[in-house]
């Protein structure tokens, strides 16, 4: 657990080669949020720290209980991926909830949108914004970004050509980089098992999908620039306080395809966004 640098001493605190090498081992640089004063002062060293860091999802406490939790305790944290489901408000209502945490999340209830992908799965909406925001839809033949139907939560329907819809995506994506731009630590939960319980309670489970089943079932690998965990999406994995979990997403009753394809579009994005995005397990 990362926030355990909140208890080393004075002297490690104003150590810059240990301050260095623990951001550079674990590429946490919000670890500068417990040090010296004098270390804060110096700005090349405060960039340094950040560049350590690199971008993308870093899985460095993925496996960690408690870590998470810490950080918006601690300090400003924002959510930016969880999957849905019948636990996904009590998991919103606990992100929330902490003293410095909060989520990127947006709802456009019965506004009908335009979602992450279009052309029957051929076209997935880039890492920015795709050029159907808020844009009319051409009349007649188009790109393949504009074959798809726009949904709310209570309808779907074919896009009416001239009219203009939100995409819930670059919303979405606007979302996270202003939380981080106002200083927040971006991070994402692959599953929504926020205690023990809620697995049985609320049947939470996992969204990671295995390089086979991917392959197996036609749908896209989970290819993160930092390499995956060991085991992604396979047999169980142990947490932290001595919990263990099935990774393999469940499967859907209706599509028969494995849960949690918002997800997983969602990190393929966060994988993408020029910083680094802290995951976990347990949200």
């Amino acid at each position: 657990d990362g926030t355990c640098f909140q208890f080393a001493s004075p002297e490690i605190c104003q150590n810059r080669s240990f301050v260095l090498q623990a951001i550079q081992a674990t590429r946490a640089w919000w670890l500068l949020k417990f040090v010296s004063a004098e270390l804060l002062a110096d700005e090349s060293f405060v960039e340094e720290c950040r560049a350590c860091a690199g971008f993308g999802l870093v899985f460095t406490f993925y496996e960690n209980y408690s870590c998470s939790a810490m950080m918006r305790k601690l300090f400003k944290t924002t959510v930016a991926s969880v999957p849905g489901g019948t636990a996904y408000q009590g998991v919103m209502e606990m992100l929330n909830g902490a003293e410095h945490g909060s989520t990127a999340t947006v709802w456009f209830g019965d506004e009908l949108v335009f979602g992450n992908s279009a052309d029957d799965g051929n076209w997935i909406h880039p890492s920015g914004d795709c050029g159907r925001d808020n844009v009319p839809v051409p009349i007649g033949d188009c790109d393949a970004k504009w074959r798809s139907p726009v949904e709310s939560r209570s309808a779907r329907q074919e896009p009416d050509p001239g009219e203009s819809y939100k995409c819930w995506c670059c919303h979405w994506i606007r979302e996270v980089r202003k939380h981080h731009e106002t200083g927040a630590i971006i991070c994402c939960a692959v599953s929504n098992i926020y205690e023990r319980g809620w697995v049985e309670e609320y049947s939470a489970g996992s969204s990671e999908l295995s390089d086979a089943d991917a392959t197996a079932l036609e749908l896209p690998r989970e290819v993160f620039r930092n390499g995956q965990p060991r085991g992604w999406g396979e047999g169980t994995i142990r947490i932290s306080k001595g919990l263990s979990f099935h990774r393999k997403a469940p499967i859907h009753s209706d599509t028969r395809k494995p849960l949690g394809v918002g997800c997983r579009w969602e990190r393929h994005v966060l994988d993408n966004l020029g910083f680094p995005v802290y995951a976990f397990f347990m949200p």
